[in-house]
């Protein structure tokens, strides 16, 4: 008797990655807006400048990394799961390689196929192989596929850790713009203001913040010409690995569950027929 293959494992491998993500949404929403609420301000004794330092009174809670390894854990698996159950249509047998195959770099893809098929896709449905080579999943191919397979693999050595790193942006209240007589007659500096703003202080922070880190400054010359309101916004990001460092956590795991979705469309129709 032919076996059917079933994608039944593959969309509850991805679903469940989902739970993962939207078990996360509310508790890091909540810890970003916690931070950016706790921005301190003072002026500067010495300088005159306006100061703003970050208050952190705790770290993300080691939970959190937990839960995100288990949802690229999920994803990078549904990718296995989807190769074994076509290796299974063909009536051939799943050994302990077969699996979605992901590499380092183009020359080691270009190696593997280079005399067959890899032990990973061996048995496999000629049509599931061409779809798999059209991933291109390989570093520099595909490197969102690549980003699932290394960060499943880094999980399984030390944890992803969650910290705060970023500020996405900061929005300066201009609603309260203090026109002098000095900067009417002197329009350049409101222009040297301005190329501060739009240069200097938009970019964002890598590294995770500490504890009483200087986030933003402004310069006592530029406070005597306008009144600025900054509003922080901060994100979660991961911390320190070989992979990722300094992403986002929530925009990366929505990107991989919807890539991971893109990927497998294209086989379901090899699940819709005997893959023979």
């Amino acid at each position: 008797m032919t076996y059917q293959p079933d994608i039944t494992g593959v969309r509850a491998k991805i679903e469940r990655a989902k739970e993962h993500v939207r078990d996360l949404e509310l508790p890091i929403s909540q810890f970003e807006q916690l931070i950016a609420n706790g921005v301190v301000a003072y002026n500067e004794p010495d300088t005159g400048d306006r100061v703003f330092r970050v208050k952190i009174p705790y770290q993300p809670p080691l939970r959190w990394a937990t839960i995100i390894g288990d949802a690229v854990h999920n994803l990078r698996s549904s990718l296995d799961i989807l190769v074994a159950e076509l290796v299974r249509g063909k009536g051939n047998p799943v050994t302990r390689h077969t699996g979605f195959p992901i590499y380092n770099s183009v020359d080691a893809f270009t190696d593997a196929f280079k005399s067959g098929y890899p032990a990973k896709v061996e048995g496999a449905p000629d049509e599931a192989v061409d779809l798999i080579k059209a991933t291109k999943p390989y570093k520099g191919g595909n490197d969102a596929l690549w980003y699932i397979h290394r960060l499943d693999i880094v999980d399984k050595h030390s944890l992803l850790i969650a910290v705060i790193s970023r500020r996405e942006g900061t929005v300066y209240d201009m609603s309260h713009h203090r026109v002098t007589w000095d900067s009417i007659h002197n329009p350049s500096r409101i222009a040297e203001a301005w190329k501060w703003w739009s240069l200097e202080h938009f970019d964002d922070y890598t590294g995770p913040l500490k504890e009483g880190a200087v986030i933003d400054r402004i310069p006592a010359q530029f406070r005597s010409h306008v009144d600025v309101d900054p509003q922080f916004a901060f994100r979660v990001s991961f911390g320190e690995n070989e992979v990722v460092q300094g992403q986002a956590i929530l925009p990366a795991l929505y990107n991989y569950v919807n890539f991971v979705e893109g990927i497998v469309e294209p086989f379901l129709p090899l699940f819709s027929r005997d893959a023979s």
